[in-house]
């Protein structure tokens, strides 16, 4: 069995609800069940291309960014470094997943880094290899495929920026003043989230864009 060694850091501010925790929690609670499609070692395992297909919609849907690099140290250990970062409230989490090198060998140094970015993963609830309390269920599960149909498909990062800046035109148009254009945005931000029925603009839904402009073009 081979040493890992984890080390993680995180950059949260308490006073914002929004923040990079809450993204990973909402992330934990709707992640699908990952496919293990690869077979080694007597067991299935999900590789990378797996795990994104699962992982990658929730992602975009919180508004975070995961980022890995390789990372290598002097006593002979490779593996990654990670960020995840919320870019709506700038708070994030990271740290480095880093296995010890076989005789320095470039090719395994590889090996360790592709390893750690599969089991970096963890953070978001990912379990990349197979479980024996997996096997003993009796209940066949979903599909990942179905169970991705049976999210909500939510809006993409892109469409809530235009929505922000069709706010920040109205504002604008409402008061040369930048003090109260920017309380002016902030209003018409609030209450289109408030007539929609959601927390934040990254939570709305596609078929919610016809009535999010309608507000809109309707405020004064």
């Amino acid at each position: 069995m081979m040493e890992m060694k984890l080390m993680e850091t995180q950059k949260t501010s308490p006073s914002k609800l929004l923040n990079i925790d809450s993204a990973i929690f909402n992330i934990r609670r709707d992640l699908a069940a990952v496919n293990k499609s690869r077979k080694g070692y007597n067991y299935k395992y999900a590789d990378l291309k797996d795990c994104h297909e699962a992982l990658d919609p929730l992602l975009e849907r919180e508004g975070v960014v995961w980022i890995t690099e390789p990372a290598c140290t002097d006593d002979g250990r490779a593996g990654v470094s990670y960020t995840a970062i919320h870019l709506e409230s700038g708070t994030s989490r990271q740290g480095a997943l880093l296995l010890p090198m076989v005789d320095g060998d470039p090719q395994k140094a590889g090996s360790a880094i592709t390893y750690s970015r599969r089991y970096a993963l963890a953070i978001f609830g990912i379990l990349t290899e197979g479980d024996d309390d997996g096997k003993a269920a009796t209940k066949k599960r979903q599909s990942t495929k179905q169970k991705k149909a049976d999210l909500p498909k939510f809006i993409t990062m892109e469409e809530s920026q235009n929505f922000l800046n069709k706010c920040r035109k109205l504002a604008d148009d409402n008061y040369s003043n930048k003090e109260k254009a920017d309380e002016e945005y902030l209003r018409i931000g609030r209450a289109l989230v408030s007539h929609l029925g959601i927390e934040r603009l990254g939570a709305m839904e596609s078929d919610m864009i016809p009535k999010a402009i309608k507000f809109i073009e309707s405020s004064p």
